[in-house]
């Protein structure tokens, strides 16, 4: 019988082919399990089933793993199925305007943080309460706003930028991290249930998500 597992806070898993690829936030690391994907299986709420008992003791034993059933249980993240179009971006100078003093303060609390602070500082801001915006209208002002935005490379910080202005206007969205291997890459998007949003579908389908925050 496999023994029954769930991951410590912090850590997360992804099988891809019989590779088994852990994060660790707090460590802001990942690492590779080589053929560990053929003895696990990661079934729904988090749980790890494993098939091979020393596996088990020692992912147990370096504090990976736990026994009990945690109090908080990581979120299982929807595939995107389809794309935002690809619009041009914005001409109103006084929305593109504020987009861009929300990416800028967005850069200036994203600087110098660890991951585990990214996924807090991603949730923490000014949100509307008014009426939700158009989506298709502040992805527009975001695209005219990003150019000015110092830093704006990294799929990192844009992902973090992305999701705090959407939530500045009450739009509700994922913060979806993935990995492949060989050669090993990770990446992270943002979606709107199963909409992605600033990104492609043909990229992030050769990733396997790991992590959404």
């Amino acid at each position: 019988m496999p023994t029954h597992l769930w991951p410590r806070d912090g850590i997360h898993f992804a099988r891809v082919g019989d590779d088994l690829i852990m994060l660790d936030v707090a460590a802001d690391t990942y690492s590779c399990l080589l053929g560990a994907g053929s003895v696990v299986r990661l079934e729904d709420a988090g749980r790890i089933a494993i098939d091979d008992d020393d596996l088990a003791i020692e992912l147990e034993t370096h504090g990976i793993v736990q026994t009990d059933r945690p109090l908080r249980e990581p979120r299982t993240p929807v595939l995107a199925s389809h794309e935002a179009p690809r619009s041009a971006g914005s001409t109103d100078a006084a929305p593109v305007s504020l987009a861009l003093a929300h990416l800028l303060v967005s850069t200036v609390v994203f600087h110098r943080k660890t991951l585990a602070q990214l996924t807090v500082a991603v949730e923490v801001g000014p949100r509307s309460d008014a009426r939700k915006s158009d989506l298709t209208t502040v992805l527009a002002d975001y695209r005219a706003a990003l150019p000015w935005t110092p830093f704006e490379g990294e799929c990192l910080q844009r992902g973090f930028l992305l999701k705090r202005l959407l939530r500045s206007h009450g739009i509700a969205s994922d913060w979806i991290f993935g990995v492949r291997t060989w050669p090993f890459a990770a990446h992270c998007w943002i979606q709107v249930e199963d909409l992605l949003v600033g990104d492609s579908l043909e990229r992030v389908r050769s990733y396997t998500p790991i992590m959404v925050a």
